[in-house]
């Protein structure tokens, strides 16, 4: 994951946590094709849909002082998914934030 997406080395213990949560919720051959989550917890929900780690994308902006003409959205890098809640985790500026 690291390297086909040149992400910064400090950034390791991320892909390690989405490679993880990836295939803790894939379907296995040796399962019926059924995933370890849907074994364990009934349930085989992504919830929130897989995306490719290291790709630029864009979050919404919610600052109020944001005017008509202002860009609504900041660009990030994808470091994978939130443990504690609905959403990514992405990288503004090298600093990761749980959106």
């Amino acid at each position: 994951l690291m390297f086909t997406m040149n992400v910064p080395k400090f950034l390791w213990g991320e892909a390690v946590k989405t490679a993880t949560y990836l295939i803790n919720h894939m379907p296995l051959r040796v399962l019926d094709n059924k995933s370890p989550a849907e074994l364990l917890l009934n349930s085989n929900d992504f919830i929130v849909a897989p995306k490719v780690f290291g790709c630029v994308c864009f979050v919404h902006d919610y600052r109020n002082d944001v005017r008509k003409l202002d860009p609504r959205a900041v660009r990030c890098v994808f470091v994978g998914y939130s443990p504690t809640q609905k959403g990514y985790c992405v990288g503004v500026h090298l600093n990761i934030v749980s959106l």
